[in-house]
């Protein structure tokens, strides 16, 4: 089964999480051997906005130095759970669009279930 894009995690209100990410950023890197991942960051508890700790501008900065998506949503309150969805299939788009010709599977569809 091949892995086409990664949606990585944090809470805005842990900034221990926020370290997690980059952990597992580090290890994808490794395993993958790509830099450039199709990947989208969620600062995730963006209803606890009084009780936050990572800001906003924080999680832009580290999705711009990887080159990845970013988004704040709040998965109680489902408030922009589908642009997760949105956000990391524009990233595998993007990835696939930057993939020089003949060096893909074919035209193989993304299916989320």
């Amino acid at each position: 089964m091949d892995i086409h894009g990664y949606v990585l995690v944090y809470s805005i209100v842990d900034p221990r999480s926020l370290e997690v990410i980059q952990i597992i950023y580090d290890k994808l890197v490794d395993m993958t051997g790509k830099v450039n991942l199709p990947l989208t960051i969620v600062g995730n508890k963006k209803d606890l906005h009084s009780e936050r700790k990572v800001s906003v501008e924080q999680g832009k900065k580290l999705a711009e130095s990887w080159k990845a998506g970013f988004l704040e949503a709040s998965a109680k309150n489902n408030d922009s759970v589908s642009d997760i969805f949105a956000s990391i299939l524009s990233q595998i788009e993007k990835a696939d669009s930057n993939t020089p010709a003949g060096g893909g599977k074919g035209d193989n569809g993304c299916i989320i279930a």
